[in-house]
């Protein structure tokens, strides 16, 4: 693991976002019945669910538990965003008691705003009876606080909030845990017990190597809640599993329980490499001022690809200045080999150029959408610019003849001002690939002239002709 590529670390530390994405995952567990039951964590990613005007985002969610071809429990329930924050991930926590055995545990996911739009999978789970001792499956956490309030999602105390995907990016250096420790009365005495906590990751030849452990001493109860905070500040990029083990003071092995992690850490894998890399120290990104380099990152987001924009985005926050200066060393030197400083230098002043063009007080201007748009496809080959028309705020529709990225032809973005504030245009709609594409364009566009919505309904794409709006005929005709 100490010996960092760079195509593993991309490969590694991206979690692709795809339409209607989720995670589901399953932690098996006892009651003080000593009965099994299985929590199912649900996180769902909001920027991948439809938009609607008239539905709060949200899914129905369907989860089913399958025994030699027979349902043996399941459960439908509906997820929907908190009203003061639609934008946030949605998260649900089911508790189902399943009998000791095999299952299938499958689930269904459908969009309330799109019912095309379906997410599924399914799981094999065993379920083993209670006897001695034992320890429940890990569950890795994103928090865990204190919960006194008998909530339906709080146990033993605790309220915790699932690690989604279980994916560790680059903001976690400390990796909070779960797990509970069983022990029957019968299982003899339980003096002078630890707990083994082993790291593990893989070397460049696919053999296991202990990348960090730890021993604790734990105290006798029937139920024992378990929390540790794993710290993963010095753990690099790469795919890693946790084996956790209770041992005796002759490190007798009395149980044991293992889970997989995907860990995301660029600053520090940008580190390492730098101190690996002879090019690197005599480059031109030595010499960048240390106040410039935030700006330097910031300004190749447009071009970067979409695999690399997690790792950027890790890099940037970093206060690692190595790791960022050789990130945009890296860049460069694989766009332009020896002549990576040229190349560097050239693209600085065109973002330079398009900051002051497009600044708006929101930030860089190639922050904004259009510098976003200009730095990624560069300068297009029509423009119209509307600033007086009645019934919309001012706007403007680019057309490119070609986009070579996307094989397209006769591709046109159209920017709008809804607020009027200086230079504050937004991306309303596009018909390039991977761009937004808004059906309800015109409709958004002349939202604020109430006296143009009459007749308006959610099915609504296009507004009716009048003289006095014009974007219709400029999309068609520019």
């Amino acid at each position: 693991m100490k010996n960092i590529v760079i195509s593993l670390l991309i490969l590694f530390s991206i979690h692709e976002v795809l339409a209607l994405d989720a995670s589901v995952q399953y932690s098996r567990y006892y009651d003080d019945q000593q009965d099994p039951y299985v929590e199912v964590y649900v996180n769902i990613i909001s920027s991948t669910l439809a938009s609607s005007s008239v539905q709060v985002p949200g899914v129905i969610l369907t989860l089913t538990f399958e025994q030699d071809g027979e349902i043996v429990n399941y459960g439908k329930f509906n997820i929907v965003a908190p009203l003061d924050n639609n934008n946030a991930d949605l998260f649900d926590i089911q508790r189902f008691k399943l009998p000791p055995g095999a299952f299938l545990a499958k689930y269904e996911l459908v969009d309330m705003s799109d019912e095309k739009a379906v997410l599924t999978g399914q799981s094999e789970l065993f379920i083993e009876a209670y006897s001695g001792i034992r320890l429940s499956d890990i569950t890795y956490c994103r928090s865990i606080k204190n919960d006194d309030s008998g909530s339906r999602s709080a146990k033993n105390g605790l309220t915790i909030e699932p690690l989604a995907f279980q994916y560790a990016d680059g903001s976690l250096q400390v990796l909070p845990l779960y797990f509970e420790i069983y022990r029957e009365e019968s299982s003899g005495t339980f003096n002078d017990h630890f707990l083994h906590y082993e790291l593990i990751g893989e070397t460049g030849k696919g053999d296991e190597i202990l990348i960090q452990e730890a021993y604790k001493k734990i105290e006798y109860k029937p139920i024992l809640p378990v929390v540790y905070n794993l710290d993963l500040s010095n753990i690099t990029s790469g795919p890693y599993s946790l084996k956790i083990t209770l041992i005796n003071k002759a490190k007798e092995i009395l149980a044991s329980t293992k889970s997989t992690l995907l860990r995301s850490n660029p600053a520090l894998d940008y580190e390492l490499a730098a101190q690996k890399s002879g090019e690197y120290e005599n480059s031109f990104a030595t010499r960048i001022p240390s106040d410039s380099l935030d700006y330097y990152l910031k300004s190749i987001s447009p071009i970067i690809p979409n695999s690399m924009a997690n790792v950027l985005n890790g890099v940037e926050k970093s206060k690692n200045e190595k790791s960022k200066r050789f990130f945009i060393y890296k860049y460069w030197y694989d766009q332009y080999k020896e002549n990576a400083e040229t190349g560097f230098w050239a693209y600085t002043k065109v973002a330079k150029a398009v900051d002051r063009t497009f600044r708006s007080g929101f930030g860089y201007g190639f922050e904004t959408d259009r510098g976003f748009t200009f730095l990624k496809y560069g300068q297009p080959d029509d423009k119209v610019s509307i600033e007086d028309e009645p019934s919309a705020p001012p706007y403007e529709i680019w057309q490119y003849n070609s986009i070579e990225s996307t094989q397209q032809t006769n591709v046109k973005f159209l920017f709008y001002n809804p607020s009027l504030a200086n230079g504050d245009y937004r991306l309303l709609h596009s018909n390039c690939r991977g761009e937004r594409n808004n059906p309800r364009w015109e409709v958004d566009l002349y939202r604020s002239a109430l006296s143009e919505q009459e007749g308006v309904t959610v099915d609504t794409e296009n507004m009716p002709d009048n003289l006095n709006r014009n974007a219709r005929r400029w999309w068609n005709d520019i």
